[in-house]
């Protein structure tokens, strides 16, 4: 049987004190949860003093990130690096950095997770799109939360755009209900529509979907034939705009909340201006390399079913530019697209706080790794009401929530070594009576269900 995931399953160990730090962490603060002191020493790249300083609020424009997972299918990644990797360190905390400057490294290394795709834009819509928001960018804000009751600020300003018809773009940030989002303008549009055009055609078609992302409500006044025919289409009528106006400017480590995205999803990243290193790096094997990606002026970077995951990623700070761009000079803008489907906004389960629950994925234990779950919102401002529920996101009517624990809804990365060795050790020991002879239950019994 499942067991509800433990406080420091959600967490792991970038570095061999990792679980040390957590520890002395709750003896300086018994009152918080430990969920929330792993996520906060996670996300500060287990620099212990920092989040020391986040908590007290001595450091407000440093933010801890929200770790999250997704639920989706994904063929197996190349493990072997190629010759033609550009340069190869090793960081302080062991593992090593791979920087992957070209579309065919990180086809090579992150398949199928992530895409790179070069002067995406044409130049009649890149230029003036950057022109027109670098004349906005001093309407954005610095985006402020509480944590722990302290008042915390991103080191970067952020705006947000939607389309006119969009339905739900007021309740998408970070689970958060947020101030009118302004307009798109033409170039926007068109460059939003660029990025429907190449998933929707290109991507899309080519990978293996699941069904969750259908809408479910109405299946019972479809024909079956009308059902087959449905298929998922990704648009993006709300984005994000990260403006990096200095060097300095960063964004900490962390992976997309899932909450009103859902699990499986395509994120679009599209850069405008001067050269910023993106970073990836698996959740939870600390052996596993960093990847360094510089994203230049008009590229865009796809984030695919399965990253949000495996990955967590960060832009970091830099001391020197890579590359100045000639009109923006060292500013940088990151416009991420999402997919907010409204039937799932809709059917999202509220826990006692009367909140929307944050979505999350199990991943440091290797026996629950890969089941999903939803837990309180209230879990950062130390006021969790302590609802609890595994996922199903076939149970639409029930609000994505397991009825039990047969049938949680799972998954497991296909290069994920230690967990598939666990699962196949797993069904040999319940397949044996006993005195070690089958016993006649049935192949899957007490594993639970694979998406």
């Amino acid at each position: 049987m499942s067991q509800k995931p433990q406080n420091n399953d959600l967490g792991t160990a970038h570095d061999s004190l990792f679980k040390e730090k957590v520890a002395l962490l709750r003896l300086y603060y018994p009152q918080f949860l430990e969920i929330a002191l792993t996520d906060l020493l996670l996300s500060c790249d287990s620099d212990f003093d920092a989040v020391k300083g986040l908590i007290s609020g001595e450091v407000p424009k440093k933010r801890a990130a929200l770790t999250q997972g997704s639920l989706g299918v994904a063929k197996a990644r190349k493990l072997q690096a190629p010759a033609s990797v550009s340069s190869k360190t090793s960081l302080k905390n062991g593992r090593q950095k791979i920087t992957l400057n070209t579309p065919q490294d990180v086809e090579h290394h992150l398949a199928p997770y992530a895409s790179l795709h070069l002067n995406f834009l044409p130049k009649e819509v890149s230029e003036p799109l950057l022109a027109e928001l670098m004349e906005q960018r001093h309407a954005y804000k610095y985006n402020q939360f509480y944590l722990f009751g302290n008042r915390c600020e991103l080191s970067h300003l952020l705006g947000m755009y939607s389309r006119p018809e969009a339905e739900y773009a007021q309740m998408v940030y970070n689970g958060l209900k947020r101030s009118k989002p302004a307009l798109y303008t033409e170039n926007m549009e068109k460059a939003c529509v660029c990025m429907e055009e190449l998933l929707n055609k290109k991507i899309i078609p080519n990978e293996p979907q699941p069904q969750w992302n259908v809408d479910k409500r109405s299946d019972s006044n479809k024909e079956s034939s009308e059902k087959s025919e449905e298929k998922f289409r990704w648009t993006s009528d709300f984005c994000l705009v990260n403006c990096y106006e200095k060097l300095q400017s960063n964004l900490a480590w962390h992976s997309d909340r899932l909450s009103h995205i859902g699990p499986l999803n395509y994120v679009a990243l599209l850069s405008l201006g001067t050269t910023r290193v993106f970073r990836l790096r698996n959740t939870y094997n600390k052996n596993a390399p960093t990847y360094h990606i510089p994203l230049p002026h008009n590229s865009i970077l796809l984030m695919k079913p399965g990253c949000q995951e495996e990955f967590q990623h960060c832009v970091g700070p830099m001391s020197k530019a890579i590359a100045l761009h000639e009109t923006a000079g060292s500013l940088r803008f990151g416009i991420t697209a999402r997919h907010y489907p409204p039937f799932f906004i809709q059917n999202l389960p509220k826990c006692r706080c009367d909140l929307s629950m944050i979505l999350r994925r199990s991943y440091k234990n290797v026996a629950i790794r890969g089941q999903y779950f939803w837990a309180c919102e209230n879990i950062y401002q130390n006021k969790d009401c302590g609802a609890f529920h595994w996922a199903d996101f076939d149970n639409v009517s029930g609000h994505y929530i397991a009825k039990d624990t047969s049938a949680i809804l799972t998954w497991i990365a296909p290069e994920d070594t230690e967990k598939h060795e666990y699962e196949r050790k797993k069904k040999e020991t319940d397949l044996k009576g006993p005195d070690g002879r089958p016993d006649g239950r049935p192949e899957g019994d007490g594993v639970g269900r694979s998406a």
